[in-house]
């Protein structure tokens, strides 16, 4: 009975912890580059933004004051949201 309820136990702790889900992080930044091509942009931090095709963008140029929510999915920083601040 022990050695049956060990996976089930381990299984619990592990999803409970939130193992492995990146947690969005917001981030104040300017736009110093945008690449329309590659649906990315950069920030005054040096960090690459990916934007996924329902992001709304075409209002966004270098120079903008903008404030980014991200995630990070397969070593990338991806867009939830962006706004102009």
């Amino acid at each position: 009975m022990r050695k049956s309820l060990f996976p089930l136990v381990a299984s619990i702790l592990v999803l409970g912890t939130g193992a492995g889900l990146a947690a969005p992080t917001s981030v104040n930044g300017t736009i110093t580059s945008r690449d329309k091509g590659k649906h990315q942009l950069v920030l005054d931090d040096g960090q690459t933004y990916s934007l996924q095709a329902d992001i709304k963008a075409d209002n966004l140029a270098v120079g903008d004051r903008v404030t980014v929510s991200s995630e990070q999915k397969d070593g990338a920083n991806v867009v939830a949201s962006i706004a102009k601040r």
